[in-house]
C-alpha cells in the first residue's frame, strides 16, 4: 500500500479509494476488496487502478488477463508501481509475459511446498499444524513422544470401557485391528479399531486414534433392538427409531463444560460426575457407581484388547 501511494504522489494522481485485501493470496480473484474495486469500475467511480505488481491482478494467467480486460473497458487503466508496461503492443506483450511468470512462480512454489510436505512426512518431521495429542518436536523439529500424554489411547479406553461395560455388560469376545500410523519409533500401536460382543448378544464398534489431524474416539453399537451411534461428544449421540427408520438424538447432558484447547470429544462431565459421586456416598446420598471391581475388569478388558 505505501509503494501505491507514493507513486500516485508522484504521478500527480489523487486517491479516492484504497482496496487491499490483507493476508489473501493473489492466486485468486475471489477477495472481497478486490470484487467491490470491480463493482466501483462499473460505476464509473475512478479513472486508474494502481498495483503494486500483476501478480495483484490473478497469478492465473487468463483470469488476471480477464480483469484487466474488464478495467480497460470501463475506462479504467491499471498502472503498477514496481513494473512498467506502457501502451504498445511491446508493452502489452511485455505484461502478458509477465503475468504468465505470474502463473508459473504460483504453481512452481505450490509443488515445490507438496514436494516439502512429503520428505518432512518421510523423515517423520513436523510441518505446520495442530501437533497429534501425545507427542512434541524436539530441536531437529522430528516428532517425539510427550510422557504422559502419550498413552492417550489407552487412557481413552480407560475411560470409554467402564461405562460401555456398565451399559451393556461384560463382554464375551474381541477382536482389535490396531496399527502404528505414523513414523515414530514406539514399539506400541497408536490407532485401534475395536470389535466387542458382550455376552447379552449387544456387539459394538470402537475406535480410537490420535494421529488423525482430529482425534477420533467413536463407537457404534447394535443388537436386538438397539442400534446406537456416537461421535465422541454429548452432541453426537443417536438412536435409530425402527418405527420411524430415522436416528434419534439422545440427550445426555443438559449443558457440559469443555475446554476450548482439546478435541470437541474432551469433555469434563464425567469426572464431574465421579467427583460428585464420590461425596454424595460420603454424605450417604448415594450409592459408589464406580468400584475397584469395577476398575479391574475395565483393565482386564484393556489388556484382552492389547493382547488381542
Amino acid at each position: 500500500m505505501r509503494e501505491c501511494l507514493i507513486f500516485a504522489k508522484e504521478q500527480g494522481i489523487r486517491i479516492t479509494a484504497t482496496y487491499e485485501d490483507r493476508a489473501v493470496s493473489g492466486k485468486t480473484d475471489r477477495r472481497p476488496n478486490f470484487q467491490r474495486m470491480m463493482k466501483d469500475a462499473e460505476k464509473r467511480k475512478f479513472q486508474y487502478v494502481i498495483a503494486w505488481k500483476s501478480n495483484r491482478m490473478g497469478r492465473n494467467m487468463l483470469q488476471a488477463m480477464m480483469n484487466e480486460a474488464r478495467l480497460n473497458d470501463l475506462g479504467v487503466r491499471v498502472l503498477y508501481t514496481e513494473e512498467d508496461f506502457d501502451n504498445t503492443a511491446a508493452g502489452r506483450f511485455a505484461l502478458r509475459s509477465m503475468m504468465n511468470v505470474n502463473q508459473f512462480y504460483s504453481e512452481n512454489m505450490a509443488e515445490d511446498i507438496r514436494r516439502g510436505l512429503m520428505d518432512n512426512a518421510m523423515q517423520c518431521k513436523v510441518t505446520n499444524g495442530t501437533l497429534p495429542f501425545g507427542y512434541k518436536k524436539d530441536e531437529n523439529l522430528h516428532y517425539v513422544l510427550d510422557p504422559p500424554n502419550d498413552e492417550i489411547v489407552r487412557e481413552i479406553f480407560g475411560i470409554d470401557l467402564p461405562w460401555l461395560l456398565d451399559a451393556f455388560g461384560p463382554v464375551k469376545h474381541v477382536y482389535a485391528e490396531k496399527d502404528k500410523l505414523s513414523g515414530l519409533e514406539i514399539d506400541y500401536p497408536d490407532s485401534y479399531f475395536v470389535t466387542l460382543r458382550h455376552e447379552n448378544g449387544t456387539k459394538g464398534l470402537l475406535a480410537a486414534d490420535v494421529v488423525s489431524p482430529k482425534a477420533v474416539r467413536n463407537f457404534e453399537v447394535f443388537g436386538e433392538g438397539l442400534h446406537l451411534f456416537w461421535e465422541g461428544n454429548p452432541r453426537a449421540l443417536y438412536s435409530y427409531n425402527a418405527e420411524t427408520r430415522e436416528k434419534e438424538f439422545v440427550d445426555t447432558y443438559g449443558s457440559f463444560e469443555h475446554d476450548a484447547r482439546y478435541s470437541d470429544n474432551i469433555v469434563e462431565n464425567a469426572y464431574v460426575d465421579e467427583i460428585t459421586n464420590f461425596f454424595g456416598v460420603l454424605a450417604g446420598r448415594e450409592q459408589p457407581r464406580w468400584s475397584f471391581e469395577k476398575d479391574k475388569e475395565a483393565i482386564a478388558l484393556i489388556e484382552r484388547i492389547e493382547g488381542a
